[in-house]
This record gives C-alpha cells, structure tokens and sequence, in this order.
C-alpha cells in the first residue's frame, strides 16, 4: 500500500528527472532545488504517526508488579499510563489484548530518565490491539502508555479497559 510518503517521494523523484533531462547546463542548481524540496518533504512527514506515542501521559496512579501468571489492571484509556516494577533480566510482557475496546498503541518507557524500552501499534495486520515483549535491561520501573491509534488521546467513545502484564524475574 502506497502511504503519503511514498506517493510524495514518488512525486518528487518524476519532478526531479524531468527537470535534469530537461536542462542538463543547470544541471546543479536543479539537483540542489530537488535536495531542498527532499528536505521540505521530510520535515512535513517526520512527525508521522506512525511512531511511538510520546513519554507524556496522565498518571492513573496503578504501580503493578508483573508474575508469570497474566494479571490485568484496573481499567485505564486513552492517554493513561501506569507503572510497572521491573528486575534486570526479566522478561515481561504487556498486551491490550484481548481486552480492548479501540485501536491501540502501546509505548513503554524507563521512568527514571524516558527511554523507550518498547513500542507496538498493531499486533499483527489486521489485529488493531497491541503487545509489548522486552527483556529489561534495568531494575526500576517501566511507565506504560496506552493511546489510541495515531497518538490519540480519547477512546473514540469506547470504554475504558484493563490492560494485561506478567513476567518473571531472574
């Protein structure tokens, strides 16, 4: 599927071509305008959102400490997020599903300082919900954002759900 970027590139490249086949003696001031138009594109699309959602969120005031066996939180929506103890070495997993109630997007940071520690927007085609697997490499916490698709910050007028955790520490 052609997404806006590649039809803008797409777009970009035909100018460019014509544009040199068609004045060879200005050969460089056109390559250095199709860089600028390049660059402009870029800039429009770098906040695409088809990224990670940002590390900002409204605290629900949940602290989960993760075992092997699946837990779930109390309900949280759009724009919440909770945290989540973990071990150095521990594997851990967070998932929307199967409780979700809206296209998700998951994105997990380290509290202390706000590196992604992982990001999911869709489990697979075709299944809106999200997953997050990672092995931590610290001890402390995990703050786990919940969004709706595309960085939204509503429920799109669906209820609010639990999100499901577990993991085991070494």
């Amino acid at each position: 599927m052609i997404n806006r970027v590649s039809l803008s590139l797409i777009t970009f490249f035909v100018i460019c071509s014509n544009r040199i086949v068609s004045a060879q003696e200005t050969y460089l001031n056109t390559f250095k305008n199709c860089l600028n138009i390049l660059l402009v594109i870029l800039m429009l699309f770098a906040t695409n959102s088809y990224a990670q959602c940002g590390f900002g969120a409204r605290n629900s005031g949940i602290i989960v400490t993760p075992s092997a066996a699946t837990q779930t939180t109390p309900n949280i929506g759009a724009e919440d997020y909770f945290l989540m103890n973990v071990v150095n070495g521990g594997n851990y997993r967070v998932s929307t599903a199967p409780n979700g109630t809206f296209d998700t997007q998951l994105s997990l940071y380290n509290e202390s300082g706000g590196a992604l520690v992982g990001y999911n927007d869709d489990i697979v085609s075709g299944n809106i919900l999200s997953t997050v697997t990672f092995t931590s490499t610290f001890t402390g916490q995990v703050r786990v954002v919940l969004n709706r698709y595309d960085c939204r910050n509503n429920n799109g007028g669906n209820p609010d759900f639990g999100v499901e955790y577990s993991g085991t520490a070494i």
